[in-house]
C-alpha cells in the first residue's frame, strides 16, 4: 500500500509539472501574439501616415495648378479688357469718330444737342442668347456720331456687373465700325455678342452704347432680358 501511494504521488507531481509547463507555454504564446499584434498596428499606422502624406501632397499640387489656371485666366481676361480700352483710346486719339469737315462745326457753340433726344429700342422678337437687333433714333438737328462699340452688364443681387469677355476673343473683335453716314438720325444695328461674351445665360442685362460730341464721348443704355 505504501508503494502504491508513493507512485500515485509521483504521477500527480508529473501531471502538475506538465500543467505548469503548458501554462508557461500558453503565456509565452500569448505574449508573442501580443507582440505580433503590436507590430501589425505599428505597420498599419505607418501605412496610414504615408497615405495621408501622399494625399496631402496630391491635393497641394492640384490646388497649385488650379490657382495657376485661375490666375492665368484672370490675367488673360485683364489683357482682353485692356485691349478693349486701348482700341477705344486709339480711336479717340486718331479722331476717327469725327468727320474732318465738321470738326469746327461740332465744337462750335452754335451746335446744340440734347441727350434726351436719343432713344434706343430693341426688337423684342430678335433677342436671343447670341445677340439682338436695335434701333437708335437721334432727333437732334445735328445728330451725334455713333459707332458699333457696345458693352454688356448683368444684374446680379441688385447690382449691375460688367459681363466678362471670353478668354479666347480675337483682337479683330475690338475693331469698331464708325457710322459716318447716318440718315435722319436713325441707326439700325444687329448686335452680335457671341464672339466677345459667348452665349448669355438667362437673366436681366443692360446694353451700353456710346456717342460722340466733338472730342468727348458719352454713353446711353437699354435694359433687356434673356428668357
Amino acid at each position: 500500500m505504501k508503494k502504491e501511494t508513493i507512485e500515485n504521488k509521483e504521477d500527480k507531481d508529473i501531471i502538475v509539472t506538465e500543467k505548469t509547463k503548458n501554462t508557461k507555454n500558453k503565456a509565452e504564446e500569448f505574449r508573442e501574439e501580443q507582440k505580433e499584434e503590436q507590430k501589425e498596428i505599428k505597420v498599419n499606422i505607418s501605412l496610414m501616415t504615408i497615405i495621408l502624406i501622399v494625399v496631402i501632397i496630391i491635393v497641394s499640387i492640384l490646388s497649385y495648378f488650379r490657382y495657376s489656371s485661375i490666375k492665368s485666366k484672370s490675367s488673360n481676361m485683364s489683357n482682353k479688357n485692356q485691349n478693349l480700352i486701348n482700341a477705344y483710346t486709339e480711336y479717340v486719339e486718331n479722331e476717327k469718330y469725327i468727320d474732318p469737315e465738321n470738326i469746327e462745326e461740332m465744337k462750335s457753340d452754335n451746335v446744340k444737342r440734347d441727350d434726351s433726344k436719343i432713344k434706343i429700342t430693341i426688337k423684342e422678337d430678335s433677342i436671343t442668347n447670341k445677340g439682338m437687333k436695335i434701333k437708335i433714333e437721334d432727333t437732334n438737328e445735328n445728330p451725334y456720331k455713333y459707332d458699333s462699340w457696345f458693352q454688356l452688364e448683368k444684374l446680379e443681387n441688385d447690382d449691375w456687373k460688367t459681363v466678362d469677355i471670353l478668354e479666347d476673343t480675337k483682337d479683330e473683335e475690338f475693331v469698331f465700325e464708325i457710322y459716318n453716314d447716318v440718315k435722319d438720325g436713325i441707326i439700325e444695328e444687329t448686335i452680335n455678342w457671341e464672339n466677345i461674351y459667348g452665349r448669355l445665360e438667362k437673366g436681366k442685362y443692360k446694353l451700353i452704347k456710346r456717342y460722340m460730341d466733338g472730342d468727348f464721348y458719352y454713353t446711353i443704355d437699354k435694359e433687356f432680358e434673356i428668357k
